[in-house]
């Protein structure tokens, strides 16, 4: 079981520390698994992007659908900003720096924005 750490900033955000098995043949690593996020929604898309260094991917948000972002090369800043109102955490921005040399995914629920930069 990888190890789940909830942000400290806002609420509903987990980064993931995935488990690595590897012997001199290679690495296994589990990046996902449905039973890690309980109050998550059924996966419905999973991508794969690979982008030029500084560049900026997106600024969006989802009403329904969470994220799962997890870099397997080179490194990526996500950057979140909670708009539910009413939430604890309304208006918390927080930085997540994932790097495809560290086994890490992050989580993020449905209703705040979400950019993405390499």
């Amino acid at each position: 079981m990888p190890e789940l750490i909830a942000s400290s900033t806002i609420n509903d955000v987990l980064l993931v520390r995935a488990d690595v098995h590897g012997d001199e043949r290679g690495r296994f690593v589990e990046t996902y698994r449905r039973s890690w996020f309980p109050l998550g929604r059924e996966m419905i898309q999973g991508n794969r992007s690979e982008k030029q260094a500084g560049a900026v991917v997106g600024l969006h948000y989802h009403l329904h659908q969470a994220d799962y972002w997890y870099v397997l090369r080179g490194s990526a800043r996500v950057v979140l900003h909670d708009l539910r109102q009413g939430s604890s955490t309304d208006g918390a921005t927080e930085l997540v720096d994932l790097d495809g040399d560290v086994d890490q995914g992050s989580s993020y629920r449905p209703a705040w924005p979400t950019a993405l930069l390499r």
